[in-house]
């Protein structure tokens, strides 16, 4: 099984501490992240945007998202019957 979080829940789990990042971690060690450089530079952008993470912050976010993703363009869909 792999995990693709929400942009919205991966922003809440790093910009701030709760309960959040316990589902984070638990979906980490259980599974692969599946995300792709499109929803990490919406993040990015939300990061900076709405909760205003400083830019350092941001930088070691997409760092720890890259450290053990797998890429959803890694992925083919099923063919079409």
């Amino acid at each position: 099984m792999r995990a693709f979080l929400h942009i919205n829940r991966l922003a809440r789990v790093l910009a701030t501490r709760r309960f959040c990042s316990d589902v984070l971690r638990y979906a980490l060690s259980s599974h692969p992240l599946v995300t792709s450089p499109l929803v990490v530079e919406e993040l990015k952008r939300v990061l900076k945007e709405k909760f205003r993470v400083p830019g350092h912050l941001v930088r070691a976010a997409e760092e720890f998202l890259k450290q053990d993703w797998v890429s959803s363009m890694s992925f083919r869909s099923p063919p079409l019957a």
